[in-house]
């Protein structure tokens, strides 16, 4: 994971945020196990807010991050206890990369896109 990020469960709903920041050089982003430590107990499969809105990506780094996420083999986007992953974004590239990450070469993953949190959340609570 390139960026620092916060992860966090919601009470009562199986739902977690994972918010990304611009990256600071005196913070190392967490590890994927640090996020796990939020997936791996959770006690039905959950919605993955993944809010990316803080994010400004050239071409070159989105094209680098979903590189690596999938030769990574990442299993953040595959882990057993994600229900679904919601994007939040309202750069059009993150979009259009999102709906790309739903193609065979990606692995299918597929991944809804809304421009805030708050849509997502409305999202996912009406899908519970």
């Amino acid at each position: 994971m390139p960026f620092p990020c916060s992860v966090e469960k919601l009470q009562e709903e199986p739902i977690v945020i994972l918010k990304f920041f611009e990256v600071d050089q005196s913070q190392p982003p967490p590890t994927e196990d640090e996020i796990y430590t939020v997936l791996d107990p959770a006690p039905e499969p959950v919605f993955l807010i993944i809010d990316l809105s803080d994010i400004k990506l050239s071409l070159d780094q989105l094209v680098s991050s979903t590189n690596q996420t999938v030769r990574g083999g990442s299993s953040l986007f595959t882990h057993p206890n994600i229900r679904e992953r919601l994007m939040v974004s309202t750069n059009p590239m993150l979009k259009l990369a999102s709906k790309g990450m739903a193609s065979k070469v990606f692995g299918n993953i597929k991944i809804q896109a809304f421009d805030n949190v708050a849509d997502a959340l409305a999202y996912a609570r009406a899908a519970q």
